[in-house]
């Protein structure tokens, strides 16, 4: 729900430098539909999707890393658009970004993303201090050895037999990667009040909070919460809201949950009722996620 300032970084694979055996990897070993989740270190998943969607408005919280398989995405950020086609990788920062994730010729679009803890960027910026956060758009190649090491990290975070050491170790050589190409995600050691916020609502979505409680788990007063709030243009009603449909859509997107399973996870015993807020989030109903038009 973060609502500062956000850059990404277009990274292009060169064609003559990309082995193809790679790509293949991803497709075949790499490509289960689950959210493997290290915790202090980070999280990723695969992407499916067979129709065009776009997705309005959507808030990236965490610093990620999304690497295009098939098909194309297209981002908007105030007046960028970027374009990304398969085997080439984007790198998101906080922010609100409008999509488009486009299916290659045979109906498939895919893709595979990872996102590192807050945690694990302060703990990290702290031992470089002189690599100072890189805000502009950079078009750059993605060498096999870069590749390799995205793979490394992914797996990293999906085997429980590799040591926790070992995957944040992983994940920061993709961090080092990013630098070597004159990248580097912000460390924030204050996060804002939405961001904390919007962080308290996804780690229990299906809970029934209320502006008391949450006011309570923040340590803030509710009269000062909702002009917090307000001042940004939000209500807690709008946060809790967004929070479960972006949700929704991640798990629609990255696992193979039935949806009736998905709307009780976000908070809706009634799975009609959260198709009906999901299409008013998004403009299409939560099945044609997966390509199952109503």
């Amino acid at each position: 729900m973060a609502l500062t300032s956000a850059y990404f970084v277009l990274i292009c694979a060169n064609g003559d430098l990309m082995d193809t055996s790679l790509l293949t990897s991803i497709r075949s070993a790499d490509y289960e539909r689950r959210i493997d989740m290290r915790p202090d270190i980070g999280a990723t998943a695969s992407v499916q999707q067979r129709s065009r969607l776009r997705f309005a408005h959507l808030s990236v919280s965490q610093p990620s890393i999304i690497v295009i398989v098939k098909g194309e995405k297209t981002l908007q950020h105030q007046a960028m658009t970027t374009a990304v086609e398969a085997g080439q990788a984007i790198v998101l920062d906080h922010g609100t970004y409008d999509i488009i994730n486009r299916p290659a010729a045979d109906g498939l679009y895919e893709a595979f993303w990872l996102a590192w803890d807050h945690s694990h960027i302060t703990a990290f910026a702290t031992r470089t201090p002189t690599i100072k956060p890189a805000c502009p758009q950079h078009l750059l190649h993605i060498e096999p050895d870069f590749y390799a090491a995205l793979l490394n990290a992914r797996q990293g975070l999906m085997r429980d037999d590799i040591p926790a050491a070992i995957a944040r170790h992983r994940m920061e050589e993709v961090l080092w990667w990013l630098c070597e190409k004159g990248i580097a995600f912000e460390a924030r050691t204050t996060p804002s009040l939405i961001t904390r916020l919007g962080h308290l609502l996804a780690g229990q979505p299906d809970h029934d909070w209320t502006l008391s409680e949450v006011a309570d788990r923040l340590a803030i007063g509710q009269a000062t919460l909702r002009r917090r709030l307000a001042a940004d243009g939000k209500t807690f009603s709008d946060i809790l809201i967004d929070t479960r449909m972006s949700l929704a859509l991640t798990l629609l997107q990255c696992t193979d949950q039935p949806i009736n399973r998905i709307a009780l996870d976000v908070g809706y015993e009634s799975a009609s009722r959260f198709a009906v807020r999901f299409r008013k989030r998004f403009g299409f109903a939560p099945s044609e996620v997966r390509g199952h038009s109503r």
